[in-house]
């Protein structure tokens, strides 16, 4: 390998992080961004390669948080060439962790009690990306939910010795069991409910409101035991990945009705349920509405939206242009807001109070001298 560095950072340790480009000696003409860390003695202890198809650089390195530890991970900026015409580059921006690599740690596990001692659990630890064997890896903690020690191994700890850790519960009950997966400063955590002589018994259900085509769903489920580690997973029925949320927000792209199924998993008891959701306001426009707009771009945002609503004109024909006019109307066509702003700047910004609102679809309006700047609808949520 061949290459050139663009930047170094000394990090408190007294290791130094090297970060520029390299290129194979069979391939000279195609150059990818390389980050290298070295011990206080200028001994590699490791290398990585970014790039593509085509050359691509990294000109610059900070350490993230500015700790200057390395725990925390880097940022490297660059140009990259890769998977574009030639003579055509974008700016590159990477985010690697302390190992310099890509990945962060994601936390999983299965815990269940063994058969023949109804009282011991074993957990199976199905984590991944922790890295346990590197320099810089992970460690994991396990908090059992009955008060007692965690369990502790991986690096500066005991040695992990295997993926099947076992624990005595002195009682039955349903009991929270967690599992940390920590790499430098990146931490996954999840919680998952174990059952010893308790039967759950969840009961799936739910509610929804559709606002625009922006699904609000409220979970209605029994017995769910959410903040003892029971869990939903949601299937919105368009094709979309699913989610674990408790009380999702989706948004459907087009009218119609979809199959959303919740289910509920208590340790090793599950519930489905399933109904049809019917949205048909996608591209719904306020009828009673008339008139052009006046070539500016106006951004709304958020939306769904709970106390504010924030308008955004990018940009105006004249930068100092005065006295917007903001309304919100009903579905019916009732205006339930008027609001005059006068906003300063490039791009002006006016935001308006909406908490008072009942939940619900409104159509909105934002004119300037008898201009209309902009239309469309938002959703209220709470």
């Amino acid at each position: 390998m061949e290459g050139s560095s663009a930047s170094i950072v000394e990090l408190t340790t007294g290791e130094v992080v090297v970060a520029g480009s390299s290129f194979p000696y069979s391939m000279a003409t195609q150059i990818n961004g390389e980050i290298v860390k070295l011990d206080s003695n200028g001994v590699t202890l490791w290398r990585r390669v970014y790039g593509g198809n085509r050359n691509d650089y990294f000109y610059d390195l900070i350490v993230h948080n500015h700790d200057y530890s390395g725990k925390s991970g880097y940022v490297l900026c660059g140009r990259t060439e890769s998977n574009l015409p030639p003579g055509r580059a974008d700016a590159w921006l990477v985010r690697l962790n302390c190992m310099g690599l890509l990945t962060v740690p994601q936390a999983a596990f299965i815990a269940a009690p063994l058969p023949a001692q109804p009282h011991v659990i074993a957990l199976v630890n199905q984590s991944q990306y922790v890295y346990l064997d590197s320099i810089d890896g992970g460690h994991y903690i396990v908090n059992w939910g009955d008060g007692s020690p965690p369990y502790i191994c991986g690096q500066g700890y005991a040695a992990c010795t295997g993926s099947l850790p076992t624990h005595t519960y002195q009682s039955g009950g349903l009991y929270p069991v967690t599992l940390q997966a920590i790499v430098c400063n990146d931490t996954s955590t999840l919680t998952r409910a174990v059952c010893l002589g308790v039967e759950p018994n969840p009961q799936a259900q739910y509610t929804y409101n559709d606002f625009g085509g922006a699904v609000q769903f409220t979970n209605l489920s029994q017995n769910a035991y959410f903040a003892q580690g029971g869990y939903c997973v949601w299937d919105f029925g368009d094709g979309s990945p699913t989610t674990t949320q408790i009380n999702p927000t989706h948004t459907f792209t087009e009218n119609g009705n979809y199959p959303v199924t919740l289910t509920v998993v208590v340790c090793q008891d599950t519930s489905v349920y399933m109904q049809f959701v019917q949205v048909q306001t996608v591209g719904v426009s306020p009828p009673f509405f008339e008139g052009g707009q006046g070539g500016e771009q106006v951004v709304v945002y958020p939306n769904p939206a709970q106390n504010l609503l924030h308008f955004t004109l990018q940009n105006p024909l004249t930068p100092t242009m005065r006295g917007w006019q903001i309304a919100l109307y009903t579905p019916a066509g009732q205006r339930v807001l008027h609001h005059v702003e006068s906003p300063v700047g490039t791009p002006a910004t006016a935001s308006v109070e909406i908490g008072h609102l009942p939940v619900g679809i409104y159509f909105y309006t934002v004119q300037s001298g008898g201009v209309a700047l902009a239309r469309g609808k938002v959703a209220v949520v709470r």
